[in-house]
């Protein structure tokens, strides 16, 4: 089979454990720089909030130590799937490039609304935008869901890309959860 692999993906199925800790551990060094720089420039409830969410950061990695071998092995799985199966990166790829035509879109929208109608129509466009990228988002997860489901019950028995089928079940028989369950996480992505 044919190996596709980015340099994210070589570092992640390579060191995965190094990868995880390295992730979490950066994660949580920029929430305490940004916090710092917030806090001393007399930002004081942003900085708090992100000093928060640095700190717990840290004790999740810290209570989730023990976890972190399982994560990287399965981590490491993953890789070798999307690394043989390269229609997911195409998938992950054509999805950015509808994203980003979709907000050129939505931005100019949101031009003419803001010049021509009331401040009502902002929140529209906003639950909108949220609706729609969430439903795009969805639809990438239903559909690499499928291709590492096929993997883990198929994988001896397959023999081509099975991202093609799956992108189509999410586009078709599974649309209708998608869009409800990204209906319901709009509005508050919009608060």
């Amino acid at each position: 089979k044919r190996k596709v692999y980015g340099i994210w993906l070589y570092v992640m199925s390579r060191m995965p454990y190094t990868f995880l800790l390295i992730s979490n551990g950066g994660q949580i060094a920029l929430c305490l720089v940004a916090a710092t720089l917030m806090l001393s420039r007399g930002y004081g409830i942003p900085g708090t909030a992100i000093l928060l969410v640095g700190v717990g950061n840290g004790l999740w990695l810290f209570v989730a130590r023990d976890r972190l071998a399982f994560a990287s092995l399965l981590l490491e799985h993953c890789c070798r799937v999307v690394a043989s199966y390269s229609g997911v990166i195409a998938l992950a790829v054509g999805a950015l490039v509808v994203q980003m035509v979709y907000i050129c879109m939505w931005s100019k929208i949101v031009q003419v609304v803001y010049r021509e109608h009331s401040g009502g129509w902002m929140i529209v466009l906003l639950v909108m935008f949220y609706w729609t990228t969430q439903v795009v988002q969805n639809v990438v997860h239903v559909a690499v869901s499928g291709v590492m489901g096929t993997w883990y019950f198929m994988h001896s028995h397959q023999t081509e890309d099975p991202t093609t089928p799956c992108l189509r079940r999410a586009l078709t028989t599974s649309l209708g959860s998608v869009c409800l369950g990204s209906l319901g996480i709009a509005p508050v992505k919009t608060l």
